[in-house]
């Protein structure tokens, strides 16, 4: 019968104690006598203080009497355990005397070991590190420290040491930080392997931990290097943080091979081991920057352990490491994967057919490192193509024909041919070229003919009418093999172009012979990877991975960097020579035909006819015909290549396309915006283009009869400080412009000539046209699905170009629309982004917003609810972001916006 009276009601009294739930201990008590042998209990994993939840079944009654004695003797156990907590923590408290503190802390370590459960240790790791005194602790000799404080928490609970140094006492003081961070370093290097391989036991009642807490003890981990940074000076933070990871990247190499010597040695099944632990370790890595690092250190021993697999004829475990990794972590995984590989069987080793079982993966092979990115040889597309070689079957050819269709049409595309670089282009040839020879060769290439020729005659098309000689000279040489590999019904086709390196090399890929997956030995990456000691070290030697020959690479940065300096200020000189001679061209079709002349491989003529373009852009008097080809000039700009490897080819190349946006704002401007959204465009060359927006804006927004000198040294100044290769200083050094700025604009300076009087006599070009270009960069239908957002560096200059562009555009009668679109691009998605430069864009909109437009109208368009959200925000931002100039900048617009409130009442008081 069941028994579920009076007993339940006895159990859920017992449960609902709040001293229960605070040490939740398990009570080992013999009740044999109370409860009859043939109880059988429906959820027997529970601990005995959770009967509430669980009915029994008994054939026989049960004496209540005995069983009320067994709860009453439950109740007192488990109150003298916290009696006994409660008493150790106060004894701890109160030592003034080294034998009271030595004997304090064996008693916590006994307590500690014999309470393994989770979450017993957490109350008593608090105390510890608030209750240290230096008067007494310096008191006990250091082998004694070692024995008595330290090892509490190596004997502790491995999962509630981690939360518990993630998460640190708000109080702690300056002689308990180097105490704590001996204690991450310590239990790094001796308990966190064991952690590791105790989370892969697939019993609940083995691990330190329940499964449902594994994802915040990944997070623990990653979390505790950010307390470290918070407790620490940066030059100290710096050192323990690369200590920390090496030690964490050692235990998880560590923890990975005490798995695979259990299933070696057949200690334990199968079915009781799983990886999704260790795989979760990988995805929180990734989405934290430091797979790459782990990865490094994984694979030497990985790729030992899965050959020895093979040969012993079993199945190597890294795939199933990859199989247990969140979706979202599986691509940037894989990708560097393959790039920190050389050979395609040592790819396949690793793991076996994911690549193309896998959706992620197959999205990796097919698409990601093929036209996303582009490389100097071609290793990447052979060791693809030699590993899906290698896996076979109908998937190689699906994959393969797939590949060869995409780079064909990439290929072959115009939009492609003008938006990408000379090297992305001739990447894709050499992928394209190499899976059409293993087409070819295996006689797959017949079920493609009649799909394929007309890309290939689209694409011969589209190349011989570029501009560039590099263009037409790929389009003749791929183009003659493509023809002859398809078998198309035309006649020879044999074009007369010039033979340079480039050439050779493809001719010699065509022609070569060597299977793709045995091209590299499998045994030459041990040779390149630094084998990360494993042995529990106080001190542990950073990781050093070399994928190419270090020495040859350390000769030539040397010699760069000792004549980088030099080259510098050669080159500045140069192009001031070249601007004081009279051999410069004074029309714009001249300028462009000497960057364009297939045949000029003049270095001073191609210099000097970008110096000459930038001086008829920018001159006084404007050139008859410069706002006609302003659009074209543009056009060649965007896209020009740096032939020669001019340092200051790039801020060179802005500047005139600036100086075609004032010539032309409108049609310029709309093509700059084409371009940002266009698919094929580089992240540096978006970045780019918000660049010439916010520099062309601020300069239209004044006279336009201003000295032109002037202009053209503030356009100088803004582009050569920021530099083409650090756009995010760029738009640090852009928000305090823009800031002192408007400090300046309000202080009063007793000066003869009033020059700010003047500025506000000139007129504001930019105004008139303010909201068909900002319309133009936020438009709906590219911004919403537009992958050039999906980088973080992109989003934030973008929010940051929409906040100048309203700064510029003055009293714009579309101002209020275009604030309003500012507030709300990228709220609330990113609101909370990871990182800095998207929050501090959003912080700086805002800031732009409550300078234009007063609070009023605020209310009315956005509504007291969404912005109360906002200023919340704020605050949070101010009080808790981790980069400081976030924090500034919340606390700068905060202010701004008390102020802006206050003159409000004050309105609305003399009003009324």
């Amino acid at each position: 019968m069941i028994c579920n009276l009076c007993i339940c009601k006895k159990f859920v009294k017992v449960w609902s104690r709040k001293s229960l739930l605070h040490t939740e201990l398990h009570i080992a008590v013999d009740t044999s006598d109370i409860i009859p042998k043939n109880c059988v209990f429906q959820s027997t994993n529970l601990p005995i203080v959770n009967l509430a939840t669980s009915t029994f079944q008994c054939q026989h009654g049960i004496n209540m009497f005995r069983f009320e004695n067994f709860l009453l003797f439950k109740k007192k156990a488990m109150s003298e355990c916290k009696s006994t907590t409660t008493t150790l923590l106060k004894r701890l408290l109160s030592a003034s005397s080294r034998l009271e503190l030595r004997s304090c802390l064996l008693d916590i370590g006994n307590y500690v070991v014999e309470n393994q459960n989770f979450g017993s240790f957490f109350r008593v790791g608090e105390v510890l590190l608030q209750a240290l005194k230096p008067s007494t602790f310096n008191m006990l000799l250091p082998v004694e420290q070692d024995e008595l404080f330290y090892s509490i928490f190596l004997r502790a609970n491995p999962a509630d040491v981690v939360l518990l140094l993630s998460k640190p006492p708000d109080r702690i003081s300056p002689f308990v930080v180097p105490k704590f961070v001996l204690i991450v370093e310590r239990f790094c290097q001796h308990k966190l392997d064991q952690l590791f391989t105790s989370m892969a036991n697939a019993d609940d009642g083995r691990r330190p931990c329940d499964r449902s807490m594994q994802g915040q003890l990944c997070q623990a981990l990653f979390a505790i290097p950010d307390r470290m940074v918070g407790l620490l000076k940066p030059r100290e933070a710096k050192k323990r943080l690369t200590v920390y990871w090496n030690n964490f990247c050692s235990a998880y190499v560590r923890s990975l091979g005490q798995i695979d010597d259990q299933l070696t040695g057949a200690v334990v099944n199968k079915s009781e081991l799983e990886m999704s632990f260790h795989g979760a370790l990988l995805g929180k890595a990734c989405l934290t920057g430091r797979q790459r690092r782990l990865l490094e250190a994984l694979l030497p021993f990985a790729l030992r352990r899965a050959r020895n697999a093979r040969r012993r004829g079993r199945r190597a475990w890294f795939d199933q490491l990859f199989r247990a990794c969140p979706a979202d972590a599986v691509k940037q995984l894989f990708t560097d994967l393959i790039l920190l590989l050389k050979s395609a069987s040592d790819l396949h080793t690793l793991v076996d057919d994911f690549g193309v079982v896998d959706d992620q993966a197959r999205f990796v092979l097919s698409r990601s490192l093929l036209f996303t990115s582009h490389f100097d040889t071609a290793t990447v597309p052979r060791l693809v193509i030699g590993y899906l070689k290698l896996v076979g079957g109908e998937q190689e050819k699906v994959l393969l024909q797939e590949i060869f269709l995409l780079s064909l049409q990439n290929w072959s595309f115009k939009s492609s041919i003008v938006n990408t670089t000379v090297q992305q282009q001739r990447y894709v040839a050499q992928t394209l070229l190499l899976t059409a020879k293993e087409l070819v060769r295996r006689h797959w290439m017949e079920e493609l003919e009649n799909q394929a020729a007309p890309f290939v005659l689209d694409g011969m098309y589209n190349h011989l009418g570029g501009l560039s000689s590099n263009v037409q000279q790929l389009g003749m040489v791929v183009g003659e093999a493509l023809v002859s590999m398809l078998k198309m019904p035309v006649e020879d086709v044999k074009f007369n172009y010039e033979e340079d390196d480039f050439v050779a090399s493809l001719r010699a890929m065509l022609e070569d012979e060597l299977p793709l997956s045995e091209q590299e030995s499998a045994e030459d990456i041990l040779s390149d990877f630094t084998v990360l000691s494993v042995d529990s070290t106080d001190e542990m030697i950073p990781i050093q991975i070399n994928l190419r020959d270090s020495d040859d690479d350390e000769d030539e940065d040397n010699s760069e960097t000792m004549t980088d300096h030099y080259q510098l200020e050669e080159d500045e000189q140069l192009m001031r020579r070249r601007k004081g001679q009279s051999s410069q061209l004074s029309y714009i079709e001249d300028c462009l035909e000497q960057l364009l002349c297939v045949e000029n491989d003049d270095y001073d003529c191609f210099e000097m006819a970008l110096l000459s373009l930038e001086k008829v852009l920018f001159k006084e008097r404007s050139t008859p015909g410069v706002g006609e080809l302003a659009g074209h000039a543009a056009k060649v700009l965007l896209h020009l290549e740096n032939k020669f490897a001019q340092q200051l080819h790039d801020q060179l190349r802005v500047k005139c396309l600036v100086g075609c946006v004032i010539s032309d704002p409108l049609n310029v401007a709309a093509y700059l915006c084409q371009e940002f959204h266009s698919r094929a465009l580089t992240v540096g060359m978006r970045v780019e283009v918000l660049r010439v927006l916010c520099t062309a804006a601020e300069l239209l927004s004044r006279d336009a009869n201003n000295n032109t000198k002037q202009k053209q040294q503030h356009v100088e100044n803004s582009l050569l400080k920021s530099g083409a290769l650090a756009p995010e200083q760029w738009v640090r050094d852009g928000w305090r412009a823009v800031l002192q700025q408007r400090i300046e604009a309000k202080t009063v300076r007793r000066q003869k000539y009033d020059y700010q009087s003047a500025d506000r006599c000139r007129v504001n070009r930019f105004a008139s046209i303010a909201a068909g270009i900002f319309d133009m960069l936020i438009d709906r239908r590219h911004t919403v699905h537009s992958t050039a957002l999906r980088e973080p560096l992109v989003l934030g200059v973008f929010v940051h170009t929409l906040a100048t562009l309203l700064l510029a555009a003055g009293h714009s009668a579309q101002l209020r629309s275009m604030a309003k679109l500012t507030i709300t691009v990228g709220w609330p998605e990113h609101c909370n982004h990871e990182e800095p430069l998207v929050r501090a864009g959003l912080l700086f909109a805002f800031l732009a917003v409550l300078s234009r437009l007063p609070v009023e109208l605020l209310f009315a368009d956005l509504g007291e609810q969404n912005l109360r959200e906002r200023v919340d925000w704020l605050e949070r931002v101010r009080t808790g972001d981790l980069d400081p100039n976030c924090r500034q900048l919340a606390e700068l617009t905060l202010n701004t916006w008390n102020q802006a409130i206050l003159r409000m009442a004050d309105q609305i008081f003399t009003c009324n």
